[in-house]
C-alpha cells in the first residue's frame, strides 16, 4: 500500500505536522498586557496616594509616569524583551506603593478626622517635641514622600540596569552565532 502512490510519502514530515511552533507575537502580546496592566495599576495607586499629602505628594507620580513612556517605548519595539524592565518597575513599584499606603496610613492617619476622637491617643514624639505639632507632623510626611522617591528612583535605577544587561546578553548571544 505504501507503494501505491505516486508521490514518495515523507513519514517524519507527517509525523510533525500536528507541532507548531509558537507563535512569537503571541508571547510578546501576552508580555505588553501584563506590563500595561501592571503599569495602569501602579498609576492608580500612585493617585491614591497623591490624596494623603496634596502638596508634597505630587512627586509621587514621577515615576509611574516615566514607567508609562516605557511601556510606550517599548509597545514600539518589536522585541520582546523591551517589557521585562517595564514589569520589574510597575511591579515592584505597585508593591512599594501599597507598603507607603499602608505604613502612612499606620503612622499619620488621615487627615480628615476630628482631633476631638476620644479613642485616638496622644502621639508622644509631638508632646516631647519643642516644635508645633503641626510643623513636626508635615515635617515627618515631607521626609516620608522624600524616602518613598529616593525608594521609586533606586528601582528605576534597577530597571535600567536590567534593561541594560538584557541589551549586553542579546548582543553577546548575536557575536557568538
Amino acid at each position: 500500500m505504501l507503494f501505491m502512490n505516486r508521490a514518495p510519502m515523507d513519514t517524519e514530515a507527517v509525523k510533525y505536522e500536528e507541532y507548531s511552533i509558537p507563535d512569537q507575537n503571541a508571547a510578546r502580546n501576552n508580555l505588553k498586557a501584563i506590563s500595561i496592566a501592571l503599569t495602569i495599576f501602579y498609576l492608580f495607586l500612585s493617585l491614591i496616594t497623591v490624596m494623603f499629602y496634596p502638596p508634597l505628594s505630587f512627586v509621587s507620580l514621577i515615576f509611574p509616569v516615566i514607567t508609562i513612556l516605557l511601556v510606550f517605548c517599548a509597545l514600539r519595539n518589536k522585541s520582546k524583551d523591551a517589557f521585562w524592565p517595564c514589569i520589574l518597575m510597575a511591579s515592584l513599584g505597585l508593591v512599594l506603593k501599597l507598603v507607603a499606603c499602608i505604613a502612612f496610613l499606620s503612622l499619620f492617619g488621615f487627615s480628615g478626622f476630628s482631633s476631638t476622637d476620644n479613642r485616638k491617643l496622644p502621639n508622644p514624639r509631638t508632646l516631647l517635641s519643642k516644635k508645633e505639632p503641626e510643623s513636626l507632623a508635615s515635617d515627618m510626611r515631607a521626609l516620608f514622600f522624600t524616602i518613598l522617591s529616593g525608594a521609586e528612583l533606586f528601582l528605576f535605577i534597577i530597571s535600567c540596569c536590567v534593561q541594560w544587561h538584557l541589551v549586553a546578553f542579546q548582543r553577546c548571544m548575536q557575536s557568538q552565532q
